[in-house]
């Protein structure tokens, strides 16, 4: 028996054609790689899906639009980075370091230089001792310039830094006691504030400003300050170079302090040369302090047959410094070996007020004509 055919053509489920199924997942996965190459993911699905709400979207594409978002942010900011700050690579890094690293230890050898102190303060209008106040400062500046040529700091130190001692004015009131109307009592008061002037810098090396190094540079300076720990003095009578600590500065000025008798006498010339020396020869010595007379209060020139002056480096051969004093310069004067031509003859006034010139010349001819051998 025969069944009626039916009119209607044959079925398209899609369950029944493959091949549209793959075409349709195919076009799905196209077109979404392009929403989210177009970095808009969420707006292109809701435009072009439709009814596909985006929760229905696979978790993880969302995921990668987010990761997507967030590196291309710091893509820009890195690349934004290189072109207006570009940061040094790990070699520039590494050469920065060591840079100032060395800047660093160079600074810190800068600062730990031994410091060559001396004492200034002007007496009255700064006019004293056969040189006016100019002259003064002029010296001082040779003093500077001599030490700081050897390796030194340098520091001047004035009556402010002695006052800060605890007993400045009870000393001070003692010498102005003793010392009033007597010759040189303002020039001779202030040689003792030096001494409490190097107590309230932490001690140290002190010299006068007319002493001036010979052997004595900066290494040098370091190794002996490390010898002793006592008070040491390298001249015979005159403080012209000392290294102490603090304290035995201050145990030293005490002793010179008390030693100075109550009530002014007659004619007795008071400084703390005078003082120093005589405590010097008082027999104990060796229990106050440690002297090694290593520096020379002299001129010392031989004269050629020509007239010039030769330095005489034997004699100045381990020699710590030279003390240009008062006595040096009429020494030189009188033995025709000053070392510049004087407008009159034996004029030790002339002398006196070119001292600063003169050190400049036999500093100079010193290190041009003699071999320094530190002994």
């Amino acid at each position: 028996m025969l069944r009626a055919s039916s009119n209607r053509g044959p079925s398209l489920s899609p369950l029944k054609c493959p091949n549209v199924v793959k075409f349709i997942i195919v076009a799905l996965i196209l077109f979404t790689i392009s929403c989210i190459v177009d970095d808009e993911l969420i707006d292109c699905g809701n435009g072009a899906l439709g009814e596909f709400e985006t929760s229905d979207i696979e978790p993880r594409l969302l995921s990668v639009k987010r990761i997507r978002r967030k590196s291309s942010k710091r893509r820009r900011k890195k690349y934004s980075t290189r072109i207006h700050k570009k940061p040094p690579n790990r070699i520039h890094k590494q050469s920065f370091r060591r840079k100032h690293r060395h800047d660093d230890e160079d600074k810190k050898i800068n600062v730990t230089k031994p410091v060559m102190y001396t004492f200034f303060e002007p007496v009255g209008e700064g006019a004293c001792c056969g040189m006016g106040k100019q002259e003064h400062h002029d010296l001082l500046a040779v003093w500077k310039k001599s030490w700081e040529d050897k390796g030194w700091e340098t520091g001047i130190l004035t009556k402010k830094d002695a006052q800060k001692h605890p007993k400045f004015e009870e000393y001070d009131e003692k010498l102005v006691q003793l010392l009033g109307g007597l010759r040189n009592d303002d020039y001779n008061r202030r040689c003792f504030w030096r001494w409490l002037a190097m107590v309230q810098v932490g001690g140290g090396w002190m010299s006068d400003y007319d002493t001036f190094p010979l052997e004595l540079d900066a290494k040098l300076g370091e190794r002996l300050a490390d010898e002793e720990p006592t008070f040491k003095s390298y001249c015979y009578i005159a403080p012209c170079l000392v290294h102490a600590s603090a304290s035995e500065w201050d145990r030293v000025i005490h002793l010179m302090m008390d030693s100075l008798p109550n009530e002014p006498k007659e004619d007795e010339f008071i400084s703390d040369m005078n003082v120093f020396g005589r405590l010097g020869h008082s027999g104990i010595v060796e229990d106050l302090w440690t002297v090694k007379t290593l520096t020379i209060p002299r001129y010392e020139y031989t004269i050629e047959d020509d007239g010039s002056l030769l330095v005489d480096c034997n004699a100045y051969a381990n020699k710590l410094a030279v003390h240009l004093c008062h006595h040096s310069i009429h020494m030189a004067v009188a033995e025709n070996v000053f070392p510049l031509t004087l407008a009159v003859d034996n004029d030790t006034k002339e002398a006196l007020r070119r001292r600063a010139e003169a050190a400049t010349v036999l500093m100079g001819d010193y290190n041009e004509q003699c071999t320094v051998s530190v002994g």
